[in-house]
């Protein structure tokens, strides 16, 4: 799992694991307009 820059959301990141993105989240942190989504990426099994 990782908490990415919004601008990332959709990109193959990890070529080969299967990726899931939340929606992207705006104004979470206080005092700050930084936009950010998170990522989820399981191994496939092999």
């Amino acid at each position: 799992m990782a908490i990415l820059p919004g601008s990332m959301r959709g990109k193959d990141l990890l070529p080969g694991r299967e990726m899931e993105w939340t929606a992207s989240y705006q104004g979470e942190f206080a005092g700050t307009g930084v936009n950010v989504t998170i990522l989820v990426a399981d191994k496939p099994d092999q």
